[in-house]
């Protein structure tokens, strides 16, 4: 068997931190810009969410790495793993939009008349890349708790 064709677990675990690091620093930085948390105040909530929906690709292609890495050297424990909690965080975004409309809804009126347009533009945009993204999840959610894994032949 070739160089390439070998599984290389150093490989592999440079995948996961490569992942690791793709899924937490960008989520770290974002948290770190909305302290302290305000999770009683709706215009808040609803500017968090919003922003959340800009920077969920990153985060996802850290999981996708995670999950290639694990199917590359065949471990079905890890490769589980990370199904799971694509599944749990698909989840959580379903209730994250859930609040981010509703809290649309409810601050929308304290917009001046003049912007209360491109916000519901806005809003649009981000609820669709927050769906878009809960598919993404649940996509790689099935694929990490797929039994057959991945098959390189």
């Amino acid at each position: 068997m070739g160089i390439l064709m070998e599984k290389n677990e150093s490989l592999a675990n440079a995948g996961y931190l490569i992942g690791a690091l793709l899924f937490i620093v960008p989520l770290a930085d974002a948290l770190l810009r909305v302290l302290p948390t305000q999770f009683g105040n709706e215009r808040w909530r609803f500017q968090v969410l919003g922003g959340l929906s800009s920077l969920t690709l990153v985060p996802l292609i850290g999981l996708l790495v995670g999950l290639l890495a694990a199917s590359y050297i065949g471990s079905a424990r890890v490769r589980r793993s990370i199904g799971i909690l694509c599944v749990a965080l698909a989840v959580l975004f379903l209730i994250v939009v859930a609040l981010f409309i509703a809290d649309f809804l409810n601050v929308r009126s304290t917009f001046p008349p003049n912007v209360q347009h491109p916000a519901t533009v806005a809003t649009t945009v981000a609820a669709v890349k927050l769906f878009a993204t809960i598919i993404v999840l649940a996509l790689l959610g099935l694929a990490g708790m797929n039994r057959t894994g991945y098959s390189r032949g």
